[in-house]
């Protein structure tokens, strides 16, 4: 059976950006303009809602015929709201909905239509006029008497209708292109949907009482910047008045955003004003509390919050997040965040400031505690312990390390103690125990001196005390202050030399005592290398990684036998420090190889190199992911409502007393 492709342009006074589509398709003044469908390029079709339901259409879905959409979940979701019970279109089931976005995702390719034809080669002219008009028809214009009123002039919805045609016209041709999901990864997908439209339920009042804190503690922090600036800078937001104000008292800066106003109160001869209003600014911008006008934005109907991750919107398979950025809510700073929610509830701003100081920073820590329960249920949360560092050795066949994790002992203990020459207990050794959590966490990917450093300062380790407690011989220092040298000249903001001497020394120590790991690095990159130098041909990497090129990618076959994907690899030659034994630095060209892909901080598809640090991190987070959905399939068989996947964790639903 074909497969039916089909776009909808659509129009509201929602934003579909602000309230995500769940919310967007139950706005009562959400329509469609025109839905453009079809089974084959050049015999694309176009319904428009004066129009029934096309007889292809309902055959096709009482057939149980396949329904391929770029991002399905916006026709899917349109389609359950408003063309089904408003224009009589007969309801799919949710198995026959196949998103091609998936696949491109799948594939690490872009997620949206125009960029994922680029990167495949495809010549799209891109139609900036029909996407203009389509921005201008999501919306209405307000008239002279301030009527709504709606962009329906037929030229109008003619010209739309087209550009929907090339669009799925372009849908259709990119999916000819791309692999199928594997059906075990389409069992995935179908449990991302149900995730999605279960959603979380959102404690509305506690939001709100949140959002009113904000709202009260912004202007009062507004008064005191227009206090202390003299009227100069009215409100904490004018960052360009806050700069201009600066510069008059002697500080030079270009910006307040968040790093420049970090590096200015690390300087200790400011004045009390010019330290306040700065600190003033930092409050006022955090980001954090954002969300809480995100959560009510996007619960609005019944208190459930839809729409939240994306199917393999990561390259390792992990579900991205969407909307309120749920993969990323702050920590509570503070224990007792009943009573915080108590204080915010009765709007008691002077206790909260007496108590727990920031109105802003407390209102953050109860932003988790949003995501509620709703009458009759249980919130349940629970992820796999250490999961990534479990995978890597077994990966590795560092049995040593599995040994830990099979009798029960302390894998951060068991780190530390090769690192600092004696056993290392819990009870005893408090400091010691925190630094092996962070070799672990910050040399497991080939990581160095940089890596464990950035690590190291997250969890508040100063490094350079730690130096003299490792007896470090002279060899060990010779070889760590050589690879100081080297990190100093790639950083502009290096650490400290003891701090510095002290993070080479642990990853010496580290990687002696972890020589299977080690060794995998290798051999990830050799496999990865030979694959691409051997298209057909398949190349293992340690006992559960195979590496082999295909078409224009190279994938790496996982243990669950779902395949990472890297686009358009090539091989390189690049300049490679290599140490001795000795301390020694040889410098000499050697092959790596590289792939095109999304960069995270462009955004852009880029060319990208793939050494042995993206080679095991990428390896590792895409077993502990099948791990993951495993359980949460399991979980979903087993009658729980999986609302969230969050890394390595699973949120569900279940009645009460279940």
């Amino acid at each position: 059976m074909k497969h039916l492709h089909l776009d909808i342009e659509s129009r509201s006074c929602a934003d579909l950006r602000k309230v995500g589509v769940h919310e967007y398709a139950r706005d009562p003044t959400t329509d469609v303009w025109c839905a453009c469908y079809g089974f084959k390029v050049g015999e694309i079709k176009t319904w428009l809602p004066d129009q029934p339901c096309p007889p292809e259409i309902v055959d096709h879905v009482a057939q149980g015929g396949t329904l391929r959409i770029w991002n399905s979940q916006f026709e899917r979701v349109m389609w359950t709201n408003i063309l089904g019970p408003r224009y009589g279109w007969p309801m799919p089931a949710l198995e026959q909905f196949e998103c091609v976005m998936a696949k491109a995702y799948a594939l690490a390719l872009p997620g949206s239509l125009e960029d994922a034809g680029a990167a495949l080669g495809m010549a799209v002219q891109k139609d900036k006029d029909g996407k203009r008009l389509m921005l201008q028809m999501s919306r209405p214009r307000r008239s002279k008497d301030g009527s709504l009123r709606w962009w329906d002039e037929p030229e109008k919805i003619q010209r739309l209708a087209a550009y929907c045609v090339r669009d799925v016209e372009a849908e259709l041709v990119i999916d000819e292109l791309l692999l199928d999901l594997q059906p075990s990864e389409k069992k995935v997908f179908l449990l991302n949907q149900k995730s999605n439209d279960l959603g979380v339920y959102i404690d509305r009042p506690l939001a709100q009482a949140a959002l009113d804190v904000v709202d009260k503690s912004k202007l009062k922090m507004d008064g005191e910047m227009q206090r202390l600036t003299g009227g100069e800078v009215p409100a904490c937001t004018n960052a360009a008045g806050l700069v201009r104000w600066l510069r008059a008292q002697g500080v030079e800066t270009d910006s307040v955003d968040k790093a420049s106003i970090s590096k200015l109160l690390a300087a200790p001869d400011f004045n009390p004003s010019v330290r306040q209003a700065l600190e003033l600014r930092q409050e006022a911008a955090k980001s954090s509390t954002a969300k809480v006008e995100v959560l009510l934005n996007r619960s609005a109907t019944d208190g459930w919050m839809r729409g939240l991750t994306q199917y393999h919107g990561a390259a390792t398979g992990r579900d991205a997040a969407r909307g309120a950025q749920t993969h990323n809510l702050p920590r509570p700073q503070n224990e007792d965040v009943d009573s915080i929610i108590t204080a915010i509830l009765a709007q008691d701003i002077p206790r909260i400031e007496t108590v727990w100081g920031s109105p802003m920073a407390a209102v953050a820590d109860c932003i988790r505690g949003m995501i509620a329960a709703p009458p009759g249920k249980v919130i349940y949360c629970a992820d796999f312990s250490a999961i990534e560092a479990r995978v890597l050795p077994w990966l590795a066949g560092e049995h040593g390390v599995l040994d830990v994790f099979r009798t029960g002992a302390d894998i951060y203990c068991h780190a530390a103690s090769p690192i600092f020459g004696f056993p290392v207990n819990k009870k005893d050794h408090p400091k010691e125990r925190q630094v092996g959590k962070t070799a672990i966490l910050g040399l497991g990917f080939a990581g160095g001196i940089g890596a464990f450093g950035t690590f190291a300062k997250s969890f508040g380790i100063d490094m350079a005390p730690v130096l003299p407690r490792l007896n470090a011989t002279e060899m060990e220092i010779k070889k760590a202050e050589k690879s100081y040298n080297r990190y100093v000249r790639s950083v502009a903001d290096p650490m400290g030399l003891e701090a510095g001497l002290a993070s080479d020394v642990i990853k010496q120590r580290w990687r002696k005592a972890n020589s299977a790991t080690v060794a995998l690095w290798a051999a990830l990159n050799e496999a990865a290398i030979n694959a691409v130098e051997n298209p057909g041909k398949a190349f293992k990497a340690g006992e559960h990684l195979t590496y082999k090129m295909a078409g224009n990618w190279l994938f790496c076959r996982l243990p669950s036998g779902r395949c990472l994907a890297y686009p358009s690899p090539r091989i390189r030659y690049e300049e490679v420090e290599f140490e001795t034994d000795e301390g020694e630095i040889k410098v000499f060209k050697a092959k790596g190889v590289r792939y095109m892909g999304v960069n995270s901080i462009t955004r852009k598809w880029s060319e990208m190199r793939l050494g042995s640090h993206t080679l095991a991190e990428n390896c590792t987070q895409s077993v502990a992911r099948d791990l993951m959905v495993e359980a949460a399939l399991r979980l979903d068989a087993a009658g729980y409502d999986v609302a969230l996947t969050v890394h390595d964790e699973v949120i569900a639903y279940a009645d009460e007393g279940t």
